[in-house]
């Protein structure tokens, strides 16, 4: 597993999560915070969301098939699910993922390619 942490690639990876937290404590604050906040319930305008084994990108102004602005991503119910959330902060382009164990290569292929062209996107508006 390549593991990349503070923009610095970890050469040996944890083998838990409790050698994760030891070597990065900010991590295990940042959990315990996110753990207390109570669930937020939202009002679904705006919001792209995916379902189990899809993927989506989105960039500031993009819109959802009936028009509406883009305003923030979700998925639910992730049990033994992976969601993965890519984020270029910069040019705020998103990414995000909810795979199950019958997802395949090309799932997260076509989702990085889905990102990069909006990355390439936003770039080329920008200049």
């Amino acid at each position: 597993m390549v593991l990349l942490v503070n923009n610095r690639f970890l050469p040996i990876s944890p083998s838990n999560l409790s050698e994760f937290y030891t070597q990065f404590p900010r991590f295990l604050e940042g959990a315990k915070e996110l753990a207390k906040k109570k669930p937020l319930r939202l009002d679904p305008a705006g919001i792209l969301y995916i379902r189990q084994k899809q993927w989506a990108a989105t960039h500031p102004g993009d819109r959802l098939d009936d028009g509406q602005e883009v305003v923030g991503c979700g998925t639910e119910d992730v049990l033994t699910c992976h969601v993965i959330i890519l984020r270029e902060p910069s040019l705020g382009v998103t990414a995000i993922a909810h795979f199950d164990e019958f997802s395949r290569k090309w799932d997260f292929e076509g989702l990085m390619k889905n990102f990069l062209e909006k990355v390439k996107l936003m770039k080329e508006t920008k200049e």
